[in-house]
């Protein structure tokens, strides 16, 4: 019976949403020994009588990490610090998602055919659309997986492919347990962490299968930025800061074509035009920018600080 390890950053203000997500990962119908890492960033509303809620057998399977608030990045890698020895596969769960019944099934069978590391299509609650649609992901001449339903084999080059546009969200990645899971997010805040940690997937150069088949269900009542419906805020003023700080890395450390990064500094262009709108529409509506994220682009915009 394969060994699953499900690595769960937490910080959350309302109860109830980190019992229901955890409820989809003992739900599922995969026969797999499931471990859940969960890495509590000091939250609100503390895990305690979420995981109580809870029948006594998979209370037996969760075992907590406490640490100070430090971010999603690094409370992601102090669970990848704690993979039980002996573990297969690694999975990734934000606390306020939800996986579908089969995710963990569909994933095993696909990762045990050779595959390094998969990830499934993802949706938001009460939206019909899918990040593969939004972003034009999953077409193509993708070889399909034996055995494994609407499962295919990348076929191309997936750094260009995340260049491009980035079809992975967090909750629908499980990767065999090995080189991969020895790969750390950034620990330093506002570095776009996930898309970083992409980046040095596809660097290693693994052998990619992906579903099309909705994996994961982003919850509404999240902490995450980048689902805050509302462009006009300081959380998207400060969320374009981070995706420029993102394009400057790539630009000054990842080996591009000309054409990657032509292509690469028009949407570092585009963040900051984001930034510089959504300022205008803050101080329009009597809103100060917050003074930290404004010193943040400026430093970044005139070479003041290092890309990070």
């Amino acid at each position: 019976m394969p060994r699953v390890a499900v690595v769960v950053p937490y910080f959350q203000r309302e109860a109830g949403i980190l019992r229901r997500s955890l409820e989809t990962v003992f739900r599922q119908s995969a026969t797999a020994d499931v471990t859940v890492l969960l890495v509590d960033n000091d939250s609100p509303a503390p895990p305690g009588p979420e995981i109580a809620a809870l029948e006594a057998s998979e209370q037996a399977r969760i075992r907590v990490i406490a640490q100070t608030i430090r971010g999603p990045g690094p409370a992601r890698n102090a669970g990848l610090d704690h993979v039980p020895a002996g573990t297969d596969f690694v999975a990734f769960l934000d606390s306020d998602d939800l996986w579908d019944e089969h995710h963990l099934a569909r994933a095993i069978a696909a990762l045990s055919q050779g595959f390094d590391f998969y990830f499934a299509d993802g949706n938001a609650e009460y939206s019909d659309s899918s990040l593969f649609r939004s972003v034009g992901f999953g077409d193509g001449d993708h070889p399909p997986v034996h055995g494994v339903d609407d499962a295919y084999e990348y076929a191309g080059d997936f750094l260009d492919q995340l260049l491009r546009h980035i079809p992975i969200v967090t909750s629908a990645v499980v990767m065999r347990a090995g080189a991969l899971a020895r790969l750390r997010f950034p620990n330093d805040p506002g570095t776009c962490e996930d898309l970083r940690y992409w980046l040095s997937v596809a660097l290693a150069r693994p052998r990619i299968a992906f579903s099309r088949t909705i994996g994961v269900t982003g919850g509404r009542a999240g902490v995450h930025m980048s689902h805050q419906p509302d462009w006009k805020t300081n959380k998207a003023l400060s969320l374009a800061v981070d995706y420029a700080r993102f394009y400057r890395f790539v630009l000054a450390t990842l080996p591009l074509t000309p054409e990657q990064r032509t292509m690469v500094r028009g949407r570092l262009r585009h963040s900051r035009l984001i930034f510089l709108h959504t300022a205008a529409a803050l101080l329009k509506s009597g809103v100060m920018p917050t003074p930290r994220v404004v010193v943040r682009f400026l430093a970044d915009s005139l070479h003041l600080s290092p890309p990070r």
